[in-house]
């Protein structure tokens, strides 16, 4: 983040607007890797040569989780079916990459992107939310390791 909209960021009253960018990254049916880029506002923007539409999405992440990694939830309106359908069809999780800008400086990101991948979703006439995880390794089972004399000798000397 630029060092003038930290300074924005921690004012009472700011003029700035900082906007949050969404890509869904997904594979396509031929193998390809397509992309749906929304921005949370009422108008189109262009950032970095890439066109961004206007959609109702708020993001929720969560709190501290001492047990593991914070839950990270978006409530996305659709007004339609669409992305459910798009959803429903996927044969691969898509990916989902956030990142934030400055609405008079589209072109600088100033935080991300951050990737998640989708674990959940949930519809609910046409919002749909989105269950997220940061890294999804780190929820892994892990089995426990062994040591034995035979496996690790060196330990048992």
């Amino acid at each position: 983040m630029t060092i003038k909209n930290k300074k924005e960021v921690l004012q009472q009253q700011t003029e700035k607007t900082f906007l949050t960018l969404l890509d869904i990254v997904y594979i396509d049916r031929t193998g390809k890797e397509r992309s749906m880029h929304y921005v949370d506002d009422y108008f189109s923007i262009i950032s970095n040569d890439v066109v961004y539409d206007p959609a109702a999405f708020k993001a929720d992440f969560g709190g501290d989780n001492e047990d593991g990694v914070p839950d990270v939830t978006i409530s996305f309106d659709t007004g339609d079916l669409s992305v459910v359908r798009f959803l429903d069809e996927q044969d691969v999780t898509p990916k989902i990459r956030m990142s934030v800008i400055a609405s008079d400086t589209p072109d600088i990101v100033e935080i991300g992107p951050v990737e998640y991948e989708i674990k959940d979703y949930s519809v609910e006439g046409t919002s749909v939310s989105l269950s997220l995880a940061a890294e999804p390794l780190l929820e892994e089972p892990i089995p426990g390791i062994r040591f034995t004399p035979l496996s690790t000798p060196g330990l048992f000397t």
